[in-house]
């Protein structure tokens, strides 16, 4: 439900952004407007509009602030980017962000860089400008916030390394990998994270290492990005990180293996899938559903014999590309007592009348009947048979 009212919001966003572009061009009189005017381009809007368009975003009420904002960024005048970034700073609401930021994307303006390297030397601005640089990928604040995190303010430090994820770039690779090996364990998080989302395959062996880390934040997030650098060679420490003494390094630790989809996970995946808690099983169950292979069929289809529902409900795309017509009842009871939102999709839309008829009822009963069909491939009944 939290990704719906995300979407309904920005749909609400645009709407009134258009709403008020329109109203604020009618506000114009019809008497004023001469013939042998040019024809206005485009995304322009006039002078009196677009003012109050710019007034708009100093309004006390949000939605106003965040609909002129979307409204500014449709227009792509770039006479609108310092008045963004101004608002982008003075927002209350962290939520609301997202929307200036895209604006001035929209808008595709340098001067945006100007401004937020400018605002990097204030430290009321300083945080909130290195996270937009991040946001926006804007290069020439890469070096910038490589001198934020060599410097000896720890604020600064971590503000830079959780400014740097975002930004994509691998020259901070170097500097994120020895900020792995930092004191301080808030610094190392960030760190850890941000080598995830930069991507960078020569981050693996210090990811591999701070997996011992004493800290489980960091030990968590080194998990999910070795997950998102899919690199085989982190299949063995991952498979040792099951057994970490945190249960979100667990989860993190069987995520990251079905990511990566290394048959040589299967064994330890097992293991947890037996003996681990719900919340490890489910993680580890769909793990094996990606990896596939005899070792995690065995396995599954035992879990599904032996009515462990935990299991059945998070390997449910296994068992619907299996398509038997046997399992039928347990996976609707699956749906029923353990299953969630992805998985009463999964069965609405992979061909079984019987699975979907389910789905929708479970759909009924939890209030989701407006569910869209799933992201990328669809999950296609006895598929693989």
């Amino acid at each position: 439900m939290r990704n719906l009212h995300c979407a309904f919001r920005r749909v609400l966003f645009v709407v009134l952004g258009i709403g008020l572009c329109v109203r604020l061009s009618a506000q114009q009189s019809p008497q004023t407007a001469k013939p042998e005017e040019p024809e206005v381009i485009p995304g322009e809007v006039c002078s009196s509009s677009f003012d109050r368009l710019i007034s708009s975003l100093r309004s006390k009420e949000s939605m106003v602030r965040v609909a002129a904002a979307e409204c500014l960024g449709a227009t792509g005048d770039k006479r609108a980017v310092e008045p963004l970034v101004r608002a982008r700073f003075a927002e209350e609401y962290p939520r609301y962000v997202q929307v200036y930021e895209d604006a001035l994307r929209a808008i595709n303006d340098p001067h945006t860089a100007d401004l937020l390297l400018a605002a990097l030397n204030s430290p009321r601005t300083r945080w909130a400008a290195a996270w937009s640089l991040g946001r926006l990928q804007i290069s020439s604040g890469v070096e910038p916030l490589l001198k934020l995190l060599d410097s000896k303010d720890i604020e600064e430090r971590r503000m830079a390394a959780d400014a740097l994820g975002p930004m994509k770039d691998s020259r901070a690779v170097g500097p994120l990998c020895a900020a792995l090996n930092a004191q301080d364990e808030v610094l190392r998080r960030y760190a850890a994270s941000a080598l995830g989302q930069i991507g960078d395959l020569h981050a693996i062996d210090s990811l591999i290492a701070a997996l011992l880390d004493s800290d489980d934040g960091v030990r968590w997030n080194t998990a999910n990005s070795l997950g998102e650098l899919r690199d085989a060679r982190a299949v063995g420490p991952l498979g040792r990180a099951l057994g970490d003494d945190d249960e979100n390094v667990q989860k993190a630790a069987a995520d990251a293996l079905g990511k990566i989809g290394d048959s040589r996970a299967a064994e330890a995946l097992v293991v947890a899938v037996e003996s681990g808690n719900r919340a490890v099983q489910w993680h580890s169950a769909a793990a094996l559903a990606e990896i596939g292979g005899p070792q995690a069929e065995q396995t599954l289809t035992t879990g599904l014999k032996k009515g462990k529902l935990t299991v059945v409900a998070a390997a449910y795309p296994f068992f619907i590309r299996k398509g038997n017509s046997a399992w039928i009842p347990v996976l609707v009871q699956a749906l029923n007592e353990r299953g969630d939102q992805e998985m009463a999709r999964g069965l609405m839309y992979c061909g079984n009348p019987e699975l979907e008829d389910a789905a929708r009822d479970w759909a009924k009963r939890n209030k989701a009947e407006d569910m869209e069909p799933p992201q990328g491939p669809v999950l296609i009944w006895g598929s693989q048979k």
